[in-house]
């Protein structure tokens, strides 16, 4: 087996388990209670002033017993680190909803949409928040096919 973590290593034991039946003996407990580590990345984009100067982890503050707060700058042309920030729009619901929520606020807010989607300019004038906490944290992961695939 070649992988590497917890979110390489789960997921192919899962598929292997319940779609290929090669290891039909693991226990069924594998997937419940992966503690996580309760960190979140959230970010202040398109700011009108330039942030990019100064050291990348600029300032740390508890904002509590449990929660820590880091800020976190990018240097002026490393645009392309913002491709593997997640933009994920903050709606609830299933999947699907989220997807078709996500699909409705871009066709009302296209111009917001289109600036979220495209990195150039980024690093200058965003920042990023990371946001920790020391909570008990856990998901579950199971295999399932994926919703489009018919077979």
């Amino acid at each position: 087996m070649v992988s590497g973590g917890v979110m390489g290593t789960v997921p192919l034991l899962l598929k292997m388990r319940d779609k290929y039946k090669t290891l039909p003996n693991i226990s069924s407990e594998l997937g419940q209670e992966i503690r996580t580590n309760s960190e979140t990345l959230t970010t202040a984009n398109d700011t009108r002033e330039k942030v990019d100067d100064g050291v990348a982890i600029s300032s740390f503050i508890s904002v509590d017993e449990n929660t820590n707060m880091e800020v976190n700058r990018f240097r002026e042309g490393s645009d392309g680190t913002w491709l593997y920030v997640p933009y994920v729009p903050m709606v609830t619901g299933p999947r699907f909803i989220r997807i078709v929520k996500f699909l409705i606020n871009s066709l009302i807010h296209p111009l917001k949409t289109g600036r979220m989607l495209r990195p150039k300019g980024k690093a200058r004038s965003s920042i990023l928040f990371l946001v920790m906490q020391k909570s008990e944290a856990f998901i579950h992961l199971e295999w399932r096919r994926k919703w489009y695939r018919f077979f």
